[in-house]
């Protein structure tokens, strides 16, 4: 709670103003889009699955390189 102290006044505004920018960003683009046809609403389904297929593909090649680590480890006792 102290480092909320610190803050001043104009910090606080610039950050109460970019979230409202950003905001009103992403509803202009959004409207626009779907009013053009461009938009669906099962897009949003894309950026879980691009973060599911991501965190796999990580998860994966550190569990194989550890299985190797462990295979090579072995070999040398």
């Amino acid at each position: 709670m102290k480092a909320m102290k610190n803050l001043s006044r104009n910090t606080v505004l610039l950050m109460v103003g970019y979230v409202v920018l950003k905001w009103t960003i992403i509803i202009s683009a959004g409207t626009y889009l779907y009013s053009s046809g461009n938009w669906r609403n099962e897009y949003f389904l894309v950026f879980p699955l691009l973060a599911v297929i991501v965190i796999g593909i990580k998860n994966r090649k550190r569990l194989f390189s550890k299985k190797k680590a462990m295979e090579e480890n072995a070999q040398d006792r």
